[in-house]
């Protein structure tokens, strides 16, 4: 039964995520000017938060099974720079110069999209995982 709890939670997690996804893409393209600032950070900042997110919920079952042991927690500090923070800096390098015509000799938008949601995902994976418990 518990099995099943985390099955209904991870449907609702993803479409959720789906819905989220969607209006984001709405909201990039609106017709009111007046609030294209804030709807183009938002349609910008929502992909980030649900691939960042799913991938920290992928490793997040480790640090359940550390909260058990009621022991102390380290943060590995290399592996949160090396492999937390720098696919977040590649994503963003990936935003910012996807507007160019540099890319479009190298990669398709398809293919750039595919490696910045990769990416993501392993940076929330890897940030939670960063966290380790350390035995007294």
């Amino acid at each position: 039964m518990k099995y099943f709890y985390y099955l209904l939670l991870w449907i609702l997690f993803i479409g959720a995520a789906l819905f989220l996804l969607e209006l984001s893409v709405i909201w990039r393209y609106s017709p009111f000017f007046s609030a294209r600032p804030l709807t183009n950070f938002v349609s910008f900042l929502t992909p980030f938060i649900i691939y960042w997110s799913f991938g920290a919920i992928l490793g997040g079952t480790r640090i359940a099974s550390f909260v058990k042991n009621y022991s102390k927690y380290k943060i590995n500090y290399i592996k949160l720079c090396t492999l937390g923070i720098l696919p977040l800096i590649g994503t963003l390098a990936i935003d910012l110069t996807s507007n160019y015509s540099v890319n479009t000799f190298i990669l398709t938008p398809f293919e750039l999209q595919q490696i910045k949601v990769l990416l993501l995902i392993l940076s929330g994976f890897y940030t939670v995982t960063s966290i380790e418990s350390v035995k007294e």
